[in-house]
């Protein structure tokens, strides 16, 4: 069995992400993408690392730390970034959107999903045909030698799997969980799903794109039905939809 990667209140796991200011670029030089991880790497923040990703306009991470510590993390990471891409591309102003958008991850399938899911970041826009051709991932720490990732994951993640080529497969699986993402991401990773629905009856549509993540406005403009016909639907196809989602679903 793999290890048990850490829930609860005292080391949380969280699927942290910062996207750049106006969609601008900041790591389309891979010497900032090499900045950006020696910074998350940087041995005084009181952190395990999981999982990343970083793509030009912005980066994921899994990571294990307290709420506290992850905030005061953050913040002194994008300033830390911030003030040397400034003086270094010459300009001013702000670099990252926000301060990071986190999502909790409360168990191990979940924690599956979100690794699989931001190691498919550069395949989903197509810059890499698969995960193992992209170089900025957590991906080749699994399958070499981790860098910044924690020994913690790498054990749950290599038990899991018998091989590398098994772990690379698990790469190929449809996603099961849409995690919270910038709306850029959101939006492509949304209509390449809807795209493989194509042929299904419109009942197994709407419960699949349901399940997925749409809410039913987006589903009621893609497919040219009424809200309320689709609520009716999921309605009475799941009979609980009211106790998984909120008003905007």
């Amino acid at each position: 069995m793999p290890r048990q990667a850490r829930y609860g209140q005292e080391s949380t796991l969280f699927h942290v992400m910062t996207h750049a200011v106006a969609n601008e670029y900041i790591f389309r030089d891979d010497w900032f993408k090499g900045m950006i991880l020696e910074i998350y790497g940087d041995q005084k923040y009181e952190w395990d690392i999981y999982a990343y990703c970083i793509m030009d306009n912005h980066t994921h991470f899994i990571i294990a730390a307290d709420l506290d510590s992850l905030s005061a993390n953050m913040k002194s990471i994008n300033i830390r970034f911030s003030t040397a891409y400034n003086r270094i591309r010459v300009r001013r102003g702000h670099v990252f959107q926000n301060r990071f958008k986190s999502v909790p991850i409360v168990n191990d399938a979940q924690l599956f999903e979100n690794i699989r899911y931001i190691h498919n970041n550069p395949v989903t826009v197509k810059v890499v045909d698969t995960v193992d051709q992209y170089p900025y991932s957590s991906y080749q720490e699994f399958v070499t030698e981790p860098r910044i990732i924690c020994d913690e994951s790498v054990d749950f993640v290599r038990e899991a799997f018998a091989s590398h080529a098994d772990f690379l497969k698990f790469h190929d699986k449809p996603q099961n969980i849409l995690p919270l993402d910038t709306e850029e991401d959101l939006l492509l990773l949304k209509n390449n799903f809807f795209e493989q629905l194509h042929g299904l009856g419109k009942n197994e549509m709407i419960l699949r794109m349901w399940r997925f993540g749409f809410n039913k406005s987006e589903i009621a403009a893609k497919i040219q039905m009424s809200r309320n016909k689709i609520a009716r639907i999921i309605a009475e196809n799941t009979g609980h939809f009211q106790d998984k989602t909120d008003d905007s679903r």
